[in-house]
């Protein structure tokens, strides 16, 4: 029983892991698009 548990377990924080990278990834894209908006604003 135990070590079924422990494999759901480590299934859910390998999900777990892969919304927070989707997320990481998410947020970079914002902030990519963020500053390049405001280069655009200090060169102009």
């Amino acid at each position: 029983i135990l070590q079924h548990e422990i494999r759901e377990m480590q299934t859910t924080i390998n999900r777990l892991n892969k919304d927070v990278v989707d997320l990481t990834q998410d947020a970079d894209e914002n902030l990519g698009r963020h500053l390049r908006e405001q280069m655009k604003e200090l060169n102009e």
